[in-house]
């Protein structure tokens, strides 16, 4: 009961997450993104680039107590498990191999995500 709880904690987390996420999809012949202008918090100085949703991601990856699968960390992500398997076999996103399964150690993940989020 208690893992079905935290699954049904997990899909609520990310319908969240991607309802505050940006659509990806440009329209034909739109203008190119422009980078926003720099966080600034009144009295740190310039913001870490770590907003509320990327805290609760990493914050939601490090809690749960198995390892992740590729489609799962994809799902909270919000990228395609393809994405996540070319990460793992070029060596640049830590994993662990299970009799030919790829895995995701979630400290490993969690601290991995924390390295690479930049500041805006």
């Amino acid at each position: 009961m208690t893992e079905r709880k935290t699954e049904q904690q997990t899909a609520a987390m990310v319908q969240t997450i991607r309802s505050f996420a940006p659509s990806r999809r440009r329209a034909v012949g739109a203008e190119p993104r422009r980078k926003p202008p720099a966080r600034v918090d009144a009295q740190n100085g310039p913001a870490s680039g770590k907003s509320e949703v990327e805290a609760e991601i990493i914050a939601l990856i490090a809690a749960r107590r198995g390892a992740w699968s590729a489609s799962g960390l994809a799902e909270l992500l919000g990228c395609s498990g393809k994405h996540i398997y070319a990460l793992a076999k070029s060596g640049r996103m830590p994993h662990l191999r299970i009799d030919g399964m790829i895995r995701f150690d979630p400290a490993a993940t969690a601290q991995w995500l924390r390295e690479r989020f930049i500041a805006a």
